[in-house]
Order: structure tokens, then C-alpha cells, then sequence
């Protein structure tokens, strides 16, 4: 309880120190690695969770300093990717195989998933009507993004796509 008790304390500075003071002194990867370790501590000791514990919250207090900015793409993230080997790009990974060979490979990529962050490039919807999250592209735009079946429901563009693939 005492290492649990220890980093709580440490993320939490660590937390004001990035949010509020905006002034880091520690770099990401170290933070991930504490909170990491402190999912664990509390997963096997649920009893100990307290109430101010950063698996609680997210963020913190953020400086009036700060201004808001629009990104033109949103911003995305890889939560708890820790270094490049989980991440793995397949850029029109089928574009150019027959059915048969293009459900090998995704169920190659299928097998892939539970050790790896998967981002897939990909006209072929088929080859990701399984993720966990589609963004729709157009004209260099994010303009949709949800489930596959989500967009086949709200996208007129995506349907079509989808249709027209069948």
C-alpha cells in the first residue's frame, strides 16, 4: 500500500505540474510507466483505491493562459502505446489482392490486435468493418468517424462506399 500511496503522490505533482504550472519534470513515457504500475497495484487491491487517485480523473486544472485551439485534423490518441513495435501501419495493405488472399491477411491482422495498435489505411471496407473506430476521409478531411455499423446508419458517403463494394 505504501508504493500505491507513493505513486498517487508522484502523479498527482506530476499532474499540476504539467496542467497547471505548465512546467513538466517528467517526460511521458515515465508517467505511463507509473500509472501503469498503479492500475496493477489497485486491479489486484481494489479496497485500496482512493478517491484522489489519477486513475479517477483525467487531466487536471488547466491554466487561464492557455488559449483554445481548433485542430483542422483531431487530434487522436494512441493511449498506452509505449513504443514504436506496438504500433503497426498498413497502408492499402489489400488494395491489390483477391478476396480469398485479402481474408488471410485480415485475419492475420485480427490475430494482430490484442498485442498491437493496428491503423489501417484502407479502401476496401471490408478489411476494417471489425475496428474499433473508423474515421471517414474526404477531400483530406476527417468528416465522420464511429463503428462500422454506426456509419453504415448516419454516412451517406460511407454507405455508398460500402454498397458500391459489395
Amino acid at each position: 500500500m505504501d508504493r500505491m500511496n507513493e505513486i498517487i503522490e508522484l502523479l498527482n505533482k506530476y499532474s499540476y505540474e504539467y496542467y497547471t504550472l505548465d512546467k513538466p519534470t517528467v517526460d511521458d513515457a515515465e508517467y505511463d510507466r507509473l500509472m501503469q504500475e498503479l492500475i496493477r497495484i489497485e486491479s489486484s487491491h481494489p479496497e485500496w483505491v482512493r478517491d484522489d487517485s489519477p486513475t479517477r480523473k483525467i487531466g487536471g486544472e488547466i491554466i487561464s493562459e492557455f488559449k483554445k485551439v481548433t485542430h483542422a485534423v483531431p487530434m487522436m490518441s494512441l493511449g498506452n502505446v509505449f513504443n514504436e513495435e506496438e504500433i503497426i501501419l498498413f497502408d492499402e495493405a489489400t488494395s491489390a489482392l483477391d478476396n480469398e488472399n485479402q481474408a488471410k491477411i485480415k485475419k492475420a491482422i485480427d490475430n494482430l490486435v490484442k498485442d498491437h495498435t493496428i491503423i489501417i489505411v484502407a479502401h476496401r471496407l471490408s478489411t476494417i468493418i471489425d475496428a474499433d473506430i473508423i474515421y471517414l476521409i474526404d477531400d483530406g478531411q476527417v468528416v465522420d468517424e464511429g463503428t462500422h455499423k454506426s456509419l453504415l446508419r448516419k454516412n451517406e458517403i460511407y454507405k455508398t462506399l460500402y454498397e458500391n463494394e459489395e
